[in-house]
């Protein structure tokens, strides 16, 4: 039996839409993700998109996958724009790029 097809919510793809950034992430399982900035202070959820907080927040996750062992942790991280698909960062052996 194959597992459940997964389909984002309406909520879900706004997110996606919205983001100014993502990260693309290889684990050390093989395994890939991808993840979207979180551009917006919980404080003030109608203020401007702020790129530097969500490049601070994709940056601080992968961090956090290291130290908790997530799936054993990230091998490679590449961080695009999300508008354009420039490449930003990339992380590799540990330091970012």
């Amino acid at each position: 039996m194959q597992p459940a097809k997964y389909t984002p919510s309406a909520k879900a793809l706004k997110f996606r839409e919205t983001a100014l950034t993502k990260a693309f992430l290889v684990f050390v399982d093989g395994d890939t993700g991808k993840r979207y900035s979180r551009d917006f202070s919980s404080s003030s959820p109608s203020a401007p998109a702020n790129k530097e907080l969500g490049l601070y927040r994709l940056k601080k996750m992968v961090k956090t996958y290291q130290t908790k062992k997530h799936k054993g942790g990230v091998v490679r991280a590449t961080i695009y724009c999300n508008l354009t698909d420039t490449i930003l960062f990339k992380y590799e052996k540990g330091e970012w790029q």
